[in-house]
């Protein structure tokens, strides 16, 4: 943190507070939907939305985005290549949580609907914020 704030990052320091904003959300639907993680999950707790598809697909939109806004040479094929791996990243790990039975495909349908959205809205928002005068 410390590095950041020195090195006036702003633009990584605005993504974890957009990662952080996500967090909050994931836990208010959870406390105000309380739905039951699938039976037998071994976990506890509520299960409703996945917060590991919501925190991962936020983490995946939002390196494509900047990978496709914020970094010169549109043609470098590593973008798309990264890009590609965040997304896969992003699957894997959301249909791992139904794979471990600690979700079903419907909380994880909209953790993952969520963490799209909140980094698209969230990406919109620091653009805004960051751009030159």
């Amino acid at each position: 943190v410390t590095l950041l704030l020195f090195r006036r990052e702003l633009r990584t320091i605005a993504f974890f507070v957009g990662l952080l904003a996500d967090w909050i959300l994931n836990l208010t639907l959870k406390i105000i939907v309380r739905s039951p993680r699938p039976d037998g999950a071994f976990l506890s707790g509520y299960g409703f939305p996945s917060s590991h598809s919501q925190f991962m697909f936020f983490f995946a939109v939002h390196v494509v985005l900047v990978l496709r806004y914020n970094i010169a040479l549109n043609s470098m094929p590593w973008k798309k290549r990264l890009s590609l791996f965040a997304l896969s990243l992003a699957m894997v790990v959301a249909m791992s949580r139904v794979y471990l039975g600690v979700h079903s495909w419907t909380q994880v349908l909209v953790g993952a609907s969520l963490g799209i959205l909140n980094a698209c809205l969230w990406f919109i928002v620091t653009m805004r914020w960051f751009r030159p005068l």
